[in-house]
Protein backbone atom coordinates (compact mmCIF):
# COMPACT_ATOMS: atom_id res chain seq x y z
CA UNK A 1 0.00 0.00 0.00
CA UNK A 2 1.31 3.37 -1.35
CA UNK A 3 0.60 6.58 1.06
CA UNK A 4 -1.29 9.49 -1.16
CA UNK A 5 1.59 11.49 -1.94
CA UNK A 6 3.77 8.03 -2.79
CA UNK A 7 0.53 7.24 -4.88
CA UNK A 8 1.40 11.07 -6.76
CA UNK A 9 5.28 10.47 -7.14
CA UNK A 10 4.44 6.68 -9.01
CA UNK A 11 2.29 8.87 -11.47
CA UNK A 12 5.12 11.12 -12.17
CA UNK A 13 3.57 14.03 -10.68
CA UNK A 14 5.19 16.67 -8.21
CA UNK A 15 3.25 17.16 -5.29
CA UNK A 16 3.30 21.24 -3.92
CA UNK A 17 3.95 22.24 -0.85
CA UNK A 18 0.64 22.88 0.54
CA UNK A 19 1.83 25.61 2.83
CA UNK A 20 3.36 27.49 0.26
CA UNK A 21 0.28 28.65 -0.81
CA UNK A 22 -2.59 27.60 1.67
CA UNK A 23 -5.05 30.03 2.29
CA UNK A 24 -5.25 32.15 5.39
CA UNK A 25 -7.61 30.16 7.80
CA UNK A 26 -7.78 30.02 11.26
CA UNK A 27 -6.32 26.99 12.72
CA UNK A 28 -7.71 24.64 14.91
CA UNK A 29 -6.08 21.41 13.64
CA UNK A 30 -4.24 19.40 16.37
CA UNK A 31 -0.58 19.07 14.81
CA UNK A 32 1.00 16.57 17.20
CA UNK A 33 3.42 14.23 14.80
CA UNK A 34 1.56 10.57 14.64
CA UNK A 35 3.42 9.06 11.59
CA UNK A 36 4.90 6.87 13.54
CA UNK A 37 8.45 7.14 12.53
CA UNK A 38 7.44 6.13 8.64
CA UNK A 39 7.88 9.86 7.31
CA UNK A 40 5.83 12.85 6.50
CA UNK A 41 2.39 11.92 5.54
CA UNK A 42 2.64 8.48 5.76
CA UNK A 43 -0.32 7.92 8.46
CA UNK A 44 -2.48 10.03 6.21
CA UNK A 45 -5.32 8.37 4.27
CA UNK A 46 -5.81 9.54 0.26
CA UNK A 47 -9.34 11.05 -0.52
CA UNK A 48 -9.70 11.10 -4.35
CA UNK A 49 -12.39 13.47 -6.11
CA UNK A 50 -13.08 13.54 -9.56
CA UNK A 51 -15.83 14.12 -11.93
CA UNK A 52 -17.31 10.95 -14.64
CA UNK A 53 -19.90 11.10 -17.35
CA UNK A 54 -21.60 8.06 -17.18
CA UNK A 55 -21.82 6.65 -20.49
CA UNK A 56 -25.36 5.57 -21.80
CA UNK A 57 -27.23 7.86 -19.03
CA UNK A 58 -29.75 10.47 -19.56
CA UNK A 59 -31.43 12.58 -17.69
CA UNK A 60 -35.08 13.05 -19.15
CA UNK A 61 -33.79 16.63 -21.10
CA UNK A 62 -31.19 14.20 -22.98
CA UNK A 63 -27.98 15.71 -21.12
CA UNK A 64 -25.57 13.20 -19.78
CA UNK A 65 -25.28 12.32 -16.27
CA UNK A 66 -22.29 13.59 -14.34
CA UNK A 67 -21.00 11.76 -11.20
CA UNK A 68 -18.61 13.71 -8.73
CA UNK A 69 -17.22 11.10 -6.59
CA UNK A 70 -14.35 10.94 -3.80
CA UNK A 71 -13.06 7.48 -3.27
CA UNK A 72 -10.17 6.15 -0.18
CA UNK A 73 -7.45 4.59 -1.57
CA UNK A 74 -6.41 2.79 1.17
CA UNK A 75 -9.91 0.75 1.38
CA UNK A 76 -10.75 1.24 -2.55
CA UNK A 77 -14.60 2.40 -1.75
CA UNK A 78 -16.09 5.05 -3.02
CA UNK A 79 -17.08 7.18 -0.17
CA UNK A 80 -19.22 9.63 -1.43
CA UNK A 81 -21.33 10.52 -4.75
CA UNK A 82 -23.13 13.54 -6.08
CA UNK A 83 -24.99 14.10 -8.92
CA UNK A 84 -23.72 17.05 -11.41
CA UNK A 85 -27.06 18.89 -12.83
CA UNK A 86 -25.42 20.01 -16.04
CA UNK A 87 -27.25 23.29 -16.55
CA UNK A 88 -27.41 24.64 -13.10
CA UNK A 89 -23.75 23.81 -11.42
CA UNK A 90 -20.62 22.10 -12.01
CA UNK A 91 -17.70 19.69 -10.69
CA UNK A 92 -16.54 22.84 -8.48
CA UNK A 93 -19.98 23.57 -7.22
CA UNK A 94 -20.41 20.49 -5.95
CA UNK A 95 -16.79 19.98 -4.32
CA UNK A 96 -17.89 21.12 -0.83
CA UNK A 97 -20.76 19.51 -0.28
CA UNK A 98 -19.57 16.23 -1.75
CA UNK A 99 -16.41 16.58 1.46
CA UNK A 100 -19.46 17.66 3.80
CA UNK A 101 -20.00 14.40 5.14
CA UNK A 102 -16.39 13.43 5.15
CA UNK A 103 -14.16 13.26 8.10
CA UNK A 104 -10.76 15.11 6.85
CA UNK A 105 -8.44 15.19 9.71
CA UNK A 106 -5.50 12.72 8.93
CA UNK A 107 -6.72 12.78 5.19
CA UNK A 108 -5.12 14.10 1.88
CA UNK A 109 -7.82 15.12 -0.67
CA UNK A 110 -6.71 14.80 -4.23
CA UNK A 111 -8.18 16.42 -7.18
CA UNK A 112 -7.31 17.61 -10.58
CA UNK A 113 -6.42 21.30 -11.56
CA UNK A 114 -10.32 21.90 -12.09
CA UNK A 115 -10.28 21.97 -8.47
CA UNK A 116 -6.96 24.04 -8.34
CA UNK A 117 -9.04 26.93 -6.65
CA UNK A 118 -8.96 28.66 -2.83
CA UNK A 119 -12.37 27.93 -1.99
CA UNK A 120 -11.66 24.30 -2.33
CA UNK A 121 -8.45 24.40 -0.68
CA UNK A 122 -10.35 26.31 2.42
CA UNK A 123 -13.14 23.52 2.84
CA UNK A 124 -10.03 21.01 3.52
CA UNK A 125 -7.69 22.21 5.50
CA UNK A 126 -10.60 24.26 7.76
CA UNK A 127 -11.45 21.15 8.14
CA UNK A 128 -8.37 19.93 9.72
CA UNK A 129 -7.43 17.89 6.20
CA UNK A 130 -4.30 18.52 3.51
CA UNK A 131 -4.65 18.11 -0.24
CA UNK A 132 -2.94 17.83 -3.72
CA UNK A 133 -4.28 19.81 -6.29
CA UNK A 134 -2.95 19.34 -9.63
CA UNK A 135 -1.99 22.51 -11.54
CA UNK A 136 -1.96 23.16 -15.42
CA UNK A 137 0.65 25.29 -17.25
CA UNK A 138 -1.63 28.00 -17.61
CA UNK A 139 -1.26 28.72 -13.78
CA UNK A 140 2.14 30.69 -14.91
CA UNK A 141 4.96 29.14 -12.87
CA UNK A 142 6.75 26.42 -14.09
CA UNK A 143 7.26 22.85 -12.64
CA UNK A 144 9.18 22.67 -8.73
CA UNK A 145 8.42 26.77 -8.02
CA UNK A 146 7.51 27.43 -5.12
CA UNK A 147 8.34 24.19 -3.50
CA UNK A 148 10.55 24.72 -0.18
CA UNK A 149 14.17 22.66 0.08
CA UNK A 150 13.75 19.90 2.04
Amino acid sequence: MFTAVEQADRRGRTPVHASTTAPDVEDDCDTTDTDGGGGVGADLVGIAVDGKTVRGAKRTDGTQVQLLAAFRHDTGMVIGQRNVENEKTNEILAFAPLLAPVALSGRVVIADAMHTQRKAAEVVIGRCGHYIFGVKGHFGFERGVGVPDA
